[in-house]
C-alpha cells in the first residue's frame, strides 16, 4: 500500500476480484465507480498483482457478449452469433492486444447483420462503453480476418428461445455508483 492511495487499491482488488472469478468488467467499468484515474488503478493492480503473485487469464471478448445483448435488449440468436464470431476471432494473433471490449462490440454489431437485427453503431458502443470508432475499427479487422459470412446462423435452424442470461442488469457502473452516492450526478 505503500505510496498508493487506499482508493486506488481497493479498486484493484475489486477490479483482480471479477477478473479472478471469471466475471467481465472492464478497467474502464471499475474506475467509473471510483474516485481515482484510471491510471492509477491500472497501477496498482500491477503493483498488487506483482507483489503477491496474482494470476488472472486474459480477458476474451466472449465473456462480455452476454452482458451487452442484454443492454441492448437483443436476441438469444444475436447473443449465439456474436459468440461464434468471437471465437473465430479469439484463435487469430491479429487481435491479441486488442480491447476485449471493443471486440465484443463489433462482434454484436457485424452479428446483427448477418442475422437482420441491427443496432446502430453509436448504441452498441454505448452499450459496450467504447467509441463508435473503437467498433468501426474492430469491425474492419475482423471483416479482413474472417469470412464473417461463412459462420452466420440461419434464424430457420436456430429459433430464437428464452434463456436467461448470467448478467444482471441492476450491476452496471451507473446503478453502483448511485447505490454509493445518490446525489452525484
Amino acid at each position: 500500500l505503500r505510496g498508493r492511495s487506499i482508493e486506488s487499491m481497493a479498486s484493484a482488488g475489486l477490479y483482480y476480484a471479477f477478473r479472478a472469478e471469471d466475471q467481465s468488467r472492464s478497467l474502464d467499468e471499475i474506475t467509473a465507480v471510483s474516485r481515482v484515474s484510471r491510471k492509477r488503478v491500472s497501477r496498482a493492480y500491477r503493483s498488487v498483482a506483482d507483489e503477491l503473485g496474482l494470476e488472472t487469464g486474459i480477458q476474451k471478448p466472449i465473456e462480455f457478449i452476454p452482458r451487452f445483448v442484454t443492454q441492448l435488449g437483443g436476441s438469444t440468436l444475436l447473443q449465439r452469433q456474436a459468440e461464434r464470431i468471437a471465437k473465430e476471432v479469439e484463435a487469430m494473433t491479429a487481435f491479441s492486444g486488442r480491447a476485449p471490449t471493443g471486440t465484443a462490440a463489433a462482434c454484436l454489431y457485424l452479428s446483427g447483420h448477418l442475422i437482420e437485427e441491427q443496432y446502430p453503431q453509436e448504441t452498441v458502443s454505448d452499450a459496450a462503453t467504447v467509441s463508435t470508432v473503437t467498433v468501426r475499427d474492430h469491425c474492419d479487422r475482423i471483416i479482413n480476418a474472417v469470412e464473417v459470412e461463412d459462420i452466420a446462423l440461419d434464424p430457420e435452424n436456430h429459433p430464437v428461445d428464452a434463456q436467461p442470461t448470467d448478467y444482471d442488469p441492476r450491476n452496471t457502473p451507473e446503478r453502483i455508483r448511485d447505490f454509493f452516492d445518490p446525489d452525484r450526478n
